[in-house]
């Protein structure tokens, strides 16, 4: 049960609410947590998704919070994650690229479109990955269902490197060595070496439920599932073992 203290810390970890057919059911995100979450602390502000709107709140000041700003935005916002001096949200149709050199005022630099589905958003090295889950998101009972790359190296103009059909996703994460998708009620595990071709290295399912969302820390990884939250560590090769875990 090692590390098990740190799970507690993304209890609320899910978005993507409107969903009725979503398993995530109305957890909620915060701070470093998975890619679903749908608000985020950081470097004293506090970012909060509310329908169109991304609404951005002040720290500084211990006894309260102080509104600075209402970003709107021209569709439902569902995940935000931070990326260097960036933030990236996932909405039903497009995931939008904002700076924040200024945390009270985010500002919008550039938008990526798709199709309409669940789409969270996490990046590493110059690079975004998104899972873009049609089927069973907003009453789409089957779709298309991707996993992409967007090269942000210049990220006022966002360009899909990479995309390939994948069953089911959920949320995902990423270091050096891997790209973690919940996909297939399972864990799917990416070598990104060759950003322009990712190369699946295995497949994992934890537990009996279904694999919603990840945080990796330092080697280990949460995994959220519909089942409850599991602690797990991986290797090199891919092989994933689980350590400790909290079922309901």
């Amino acid at each position: 049960m090692r590390r098990i203290s740190f799970i507690f810390l993304i209890i609320f970890v899910f978005a993507c609410a409107d969903d009725s057919l979503n398993p995530a059911g109305n957890f909620s995100g915060i701070g470093t947590g998975g890619s679903l979450a749908s608000f985020l602390v950081t470097n004293n502000n506090l970012y909060v998704l509310s329908d169109d709107e991304m609404l951005t709140y002040n720290l500084n000041n211990e006894s309260r919070l102080t509104f600075t700003t209402a970003l709107k935005l021209p569709s439902h916002l569902e995940t935000i994650s931070p990326y260097e001096n960036f933030l990236f949200i996932g909405s039903t149709d497009a995931v939008y690229f904002l700076e924040r050199s200024n945390g009270d005022m985010p500002t919008l630099i550039s938008t990526y479109e798709h199709v309409t589905a669940c789409d969270p958003v996490v990046a590493r090295n110059s690079v975004a990955y998104s899972t873009i889950r049609s089927t069973n998101c907003r009453g789409i009972i089957s779709g298309v269902d991707l996993l992409d790359a967007i090269d942000i190296s210049d990220i006022a103009n966002p360009k899909v490197i990479y995309s390939t059909q994948v069953d089911s996703p959920y949320g995902l994460a990423v270091n050096d060595d891997f790209l973690f998708v919940c996909e297939a009620g399972g864990i799917t595990i990416f070598n990104t070496d060759v950003v322009t071709n990712p190369i699946l290295i295995s497949k994992t399912k934890i537990g009996d439920g279904v694999a919603l969302d990840i945080i990796q820390n330092d080697g280990f990884l949460i995994v959220v599932t519909t089942q409850g939250i599991f602690n797990v560590t991986y290797d090199l090769d891919g092989n994933m073992e689980i350590l400790g875990q909290v079922t309901s």
